[in-house]
């Protein structure tokens, strides 16, 4: 379980963000944090005042931050070079700032999303193994937790993708139908998509239109070989990226789709969060 923070004490101190070490978890210089007792909770909050509940772990004497860090990055649109100052307020919680490239303070909109994880039982991941997993390429949650909408920004079109385990129809991504219909979404055949993943790598896949109206995207196999998804426990959600100042006046404008590869584990025996999360509206 984790535990409120008693005898904490914190220095203010800063990181500069890179995917490729502080993804799933971001490792707090050595002398930042003395915390007697851990895993513990931290509270990060932003610019707008707005809070995330992140757990504090210690792993081969290094302290870090790991459940809740992935969602903090994410609904902050924090990427690879951004200069994170920490500083340290009381209480456990530590004001972020970040940094853009060009040395001023990133403008970050206020997250229209559900509230923060909750604190509940690690059922145990907080082993070394699972600290140093940085080949992973998927987030894990528990099989009940996967909101879609927990994931993509505010407006995007998106959909869960549905693969099949047939080898001649792995490598394509059909469309649902209610995206082009519910959102404007317009695929031509033969257009070419870039599909980027969290790790801002990219790849191209090509718009095939069936005879039966039906579309899908040619391409999908090399963004699932790369992520390391396994069909029969991950769960993928594309997420289409508009293009700035032409949704209102010629239509929704796709050319790229952000894919999330969430991977999903069965609930321990202890249970699952019974709480629900209410929407900030």
């Amino acid at each position: 379980m984790v535990k409120k923070m008693s005898n904490f004490e914190a220095k203010n101190f800063y990181k500069v963000y890179l995917t490729t070490h502080s993804l799933h978890s971001m490792l707090i210089p050595a002398t930042a944090v003395a915390c007697p007792l851990t895993p513990a909770t931290a509270t990060l909050r932003n610019c707008n005042g707005q809070c995330w509940q992140v757990d504090l772990v210690k792993c081969d004497n290094k302290m870090y931050f790991r459940k809740g860090w992935r969602r903090f990055i994410d609904e902050n649109s924090v990427v690879d070079g951004n200069f994170l100052i920490f500083n340290y307020v009381g209480g456990c919680v530590f004001d972020v700032k970040i940094y853009e490239f060009d040395a001023c303070e990133k403008s970050i909109p206020y997250v229209l999303s559900e509230e923060s994880e909750s604190e509940s039982e690690d059922d145990g991941s907080d082993s070394d193994d699972a600290m140093n997993d940085e080949g992973a390429d998927s987030m894990e949650v528990e099989d009940e937790e996967i909101h879609p909408e927990d994931y993509v920004q505010h407006l995007n079109p998106y959909f869960v993708a549905k693969t099949t385990k047939s080898s001649q129809r792995m490598n394509e991504l059909y469309i649902p139908t209610g995206i082009a219909k519910d959102f404007g979404v317009s695929l031509e055949d033969g257009e070419k998509i870039t599909f980027v993943d969290l790790y801002n790598r990219k790849s191209i896949g090509k718009v095939v239109k069936w005879k039966d109206q039906r579309t899908c995207i040619k391409g999908w196999r090399s963004v699932l070989n790369r992520n390391k998804v396994n069909l029969e426990r991950d769960t993928c959600i594309c997420e289409f990226l508009l293009e700035n100042g032409q949704q209102a006046e010629m239509g929704v404008q796709t050319k790229s789709i952000q894919v999330h590869v969430i991977s999903r584990r069965k609930p321990s025996e202890s249970g699952i969060k019974a709480s629900k999360k209410q929407k900030q509206k």
